[in-house]
């Protein structure tokens, strides 16, 4: 069963090209055993009035399976801007089963 976290992530350790390969979440450190899944969402919010480029979302999402087994959800808030500030959030710990 899919439980909601949200919840901002301080430390995401990444490879090359912004791929997650550990992170800590209340005092424990996860590594990431494989990606299971990874996709960019480019929408808008609907409490968007002006659609622009600066008021979309730049977020990259990634499905990932740990080295204990446990599965989450979890995206990196890009910014607008190159040198932007990356944020990380744990969207969601999914369940059982999940590939």
């Amino acid at each position: 069963m899919k439980r909601f976290i949200c919840e901002p992530l301080r430390t995401v350790e990444t490879e090359k090209g912004g791929v997650p390969v550990s992170f800590k979440w209340k005092g424990a450190e996860y590594r990431v055993a494989s990606v299971l899944r990874q996709w960019q969402d480019y929408d808008y919010s609907p409490l968007v009035h002006k659609k622009t480029w600066r008021t979309r979302r730049h977020r990259n999402y990634f499905r990932i399976r740990t080295d204990s087994g446990e599965a989450f959800e979890m995206y990196c808030d890009r910014g607008t801007k190159l040198d932007d500030k990356k944020h990380w959030v744990l969207a969601s710990e999914l369940g059982d089963g999940v590939e």
